[in-house]
């Protein structure tokens, strides 16, 4: 986990969504980091947010991006910022073709309506 941090922190590496969606995946695992797991999210913008609830999903890790949905879109429809909601109901489109379609676009789509 030292190692991802390391490279979410640097400047250059931190730009490929790869290693923040290993950091989430590595807190979501470890229930004592719940707070980093919360932090971090305050600190990654909504659509790379969306991007990491994407490519969490098609490596087969529903329950992390049910997670990560609720984490990322909730706080964006108490805002009133429906770009994002928008955005990820058109990915659910995408997601016919991945093993979980009959599950995840449907909670995934309950959480914005």
């Amino acid at each position: 986990m030292a190692l991802i941090k390391s490279c979410v922190n640097h400047p250059e590496i931190s730009k490929d969504l790869y290693f923040h969606q290993a950091l989430f995946t590595c807190l979501f695992m470890s229930p004592v980091e719940d707070q980093l797991f919360r932090e971090h999210l305050l600190k990654t913008d909504c659509k790379s947010g969306i991007d990491i609830i994407c490519n969490t999903e098609k490596e087969g890790k529903t329950m992390l991006a049910l997670q990560l949905c609720e984490s990322f879109l909730i706080p964006q429809l108490q805002n009133g910022d429906m770009y994002y909601i928008w955005t990820f109901m058109d990915s659910c489109v995408t997601f016919k073709s991945y093993t979980h379609f009959e599950f995840f676009p449907v909670h995934g789509c309950k959480l914005v309506v």
